[in-house]
């Protein structure tokens, strides 16, 4: 073996223990989200505050100084709007999870009913397309089960679930990296 090819050989190892580390924390971090999801998602309702908020002065700002009349209202608009938000969710941070809770109820529900008439339309990935309305349909129950009192804790379990899940996916791709070294194009 030359050496261009131990050192290829050496940093896809090292890529690979890398995969596998972060696929570990990941979930580890997922897990311990799972123990704390009130204050994840709390804190989560804390930083989105406080974007909207300084993003809504920044538009204000912008639109004050905007050289073009026809495009400062919508400027100023979008920023008073932003600006409004922030505070409202600074302020009444388990209002506004209530209303993102609500957000992500309808979007599970409606995805669900694509996936549903999806499968009618498609024959040949009719059981793809019903599966995944199942999945669908399962977390739009899941979420609005006790809904607007589980906000917090629904916020909370869908971070840390794609904590745990994107563990899982870099864990799944440091093994097919492994098999693809170890076999090449034969898998």
């Amino acid at each position: 073996m030359n050496s261009r090819s131990e050192k290829s050989s050496a940093n896809s190892q090292g890529d690979n223990m890398l995969l596998e580390y972060m696929g570990v924390t990941m979930i580890i971090v997922g897990a311990v989200f799972l123990l704390i999801m009130d204050f994840i998602a709390r804190f989560l309702i804390f930083l989105l505050g406080l974007l909207l908020f300084m993003g809504g002065v920044l538009f204000i700002v912008y639109g004050i100084f905007h050289p073009s009349y026809k495009y400062r209202k919508m400027i100023l608009g979008i920023g008073i709007f932003s600006l409004i938000t922030g505070i409202f969710a600074l302020a009444l941070p388990d209002i506004m999870a209530a209303l993102i809770t609500l957000i992500i109820g309808i979007f599970f529900a409606a995805h669900a009913l694509i996936a549903f008439i999806a499968s009618y339309i498609n024959k040949e990935r009719r059981s793809n397309n019903i599966g995944i309305g199942v999945i669908n349909s399962l977390f739009s129950i899941l979420v609005f089960a006790h809904w607007p009192h589980s906000s917090m804790a629904i916020i909370g379990f869908f971070i840390a679930l794609d904590f745990v899940v994107d563990g899982i996916w870099l864990l799944i791709l440091s093994r097919d990296v492994k098999m693809k070294k170890r076999y090449g194009d034969k898998i």
